[in-house]
């Protein structure tokens, strides 16, 4: 229970309320130290972190990047604040089983539905609404936070698999399901395009995933291979169908004017291809750095005619930091975990795999305008997803052995 708990209030914090809290690093500080509070309490049970090898691989790149960052200082204080991330989602997964953890960030989506709507409720200044007539902004001050904080949150809820006694079953069903239907309709009154498009990308991923393991229909390698080829040629046929979709949301074809940053971007990136211009030096994010000013960041804005705080786009928002390399360790990650879709499972194991695949899929969806891997919540879910599946590598090694 504290573990669960423990894991719901850090999906909360990481989401990043800056209305009500605005020193994230002060707020992330507090919470490693409620989570050593919890150590101490359960230290007769308590086991190490989770670390994985691929989650340390880009913490290493990041901290190898103040040899060549163009602000040192910023980059050494971005390394401390993503491996702290880092360090707490490794400890939660290594102390609770995933079906226990996706309980706990359902839980903190359920929360941040909650304040997001009470305080547009409450008529607080910045919140948003009215409710149903504008966009619901919450404490986070921008309703797209709030979408894709709650996509992931989605995503959590999609990927639980009640078990126990049928009775049992059926009542953690209908409140999996209500939980599901809250979240959903968090993100309707948050009014993101994208969010609307992840959400219902989600539920169909989730439908696709639980029909193939009850009917088998792929259940061969092979068979999963060509699903997973068939797929990608859907999402390839959809991306280039986007400018309708995009009209169809009231959205500009051009992902709302950011294509233009994204090229100024690759122009600016093309001076340091290989490892960008060091991790946390370019972009002033709300959370970290709003007042970093780097010559890379001078030159984006020059070349968009438009300052924008990050890259809007998972991709383009990493590579003028860690480059070409950055984005690979990050391909790497998610491809690690996913990997898990593709082997036999028994029921237990089956649930890392479809968090694998529908929180990557949240983040990857949810990345397309904005970057999930530099949002503090997103890298949150990522290092969880990460870390699962490799303790699922280190126990299925062990029975093996």
């Amino acid at each position: 229970m504290l573990w669960a708990a423990l894991a719901a209030l850090s999906f909360f914090v990481v989401s990043h309320p800056r209305e009500l809290l605005p020193d994230f690093s002060q707020s992330l500080l507090w919470l490693l130290c409620l989570s050593a509070l919890v150590v101490i309490v359960d230290l007769r049970r308590v086991r190490p972190p989770a670390l994985s090898w691929p989650v340390v691989a880009f913490l290493g790149l990041c901290a190898a990047s103040t040899l060549w960052s163009v602000d040192p200082g910023a980059t050494t204080d971005a390394l401390l604040l993503y491996g702290g991330v880092a360090l707490l989602a490794c400890l939660i997964v290594g102390n609770i089983e995933t079906g226990v953890l996706l309980s706990g960030i359902v839980w903190g989506a359920l929360l941040v539905t909650g304040v997001t709507l009470g305080s547009a409720l409450a008529g607080i200044e910045g919140a948003g609404g009215p409710v149903g007539e504008a966009p619901l902004l919450g404490m986070h001050g921008n309703r797209n936070i709030v979408s894709y904080t709650l996509v992931l949150g989605l995503a959590a809820a999609l990927s639980l698999r009640p078990s126990g006694s049928a009775r049992s079953r059926a009542v953690r069903q209908a409140l999996r399901g209500l939980a599901t239907v809250v979240i959903v309709g968090g993100i309707y009154l948050a009014s993101s395009g994208t969010g609307l498009v992840a959400a219902a990308a989600l539920i169909l991923v989730a439908g696709a995933l639980s029909l193939s393991r009850w009917t088998r229909v792929f259940a061969t390698v092979p068979a999963k291979i060509i699903g997973a080829a068939v797929l990608a040629s859907l999402l390839v046929v959809l991306f280039s169908l986007s400018g309708a979709v995009f009209e169809l949301l009231g959205k500009r074809s051009d992902f709302s004017g950011r294509v233009p940053l994204w090229r100024a971007i690759v122009r600016v990136w093309e001076g340091a291809p290989v490892g960008g211009y060091g991790w946390g030096a370019v972009w002033p994010y709300s959370w970290f750095s709003p007042d970093v000013v780097s010559a890379p960041k001078a030159a984006i804005d020059a070349g968009s005619r438009t300052a924008l705080v990050h890259g809007h786009n998972i991709v383009f928002d990493l590579l003028p930091q860690l480059g070409l390399l950055g984005v690979l360790v990050v391909v790497v990650m998610i491809g690690c975990s996913v990997g898990w879709l593709f082997v036999r499972l028994d029921e237990r194991d089956y649930v890392v795999a479809r968090w694998a695949v529908l929180g990557a899929a949240a983040i990857l969806v949810n990345g397309v305008t904005e970057p999930m891997v530099s949002v503090p919540v997103g890298w949150f879910v990522l290092v969880t997803i990460v870390a699962s599946s490799s303790s699922l590598r280190r126990r299925r090694a062990r029975i093996s052995s």
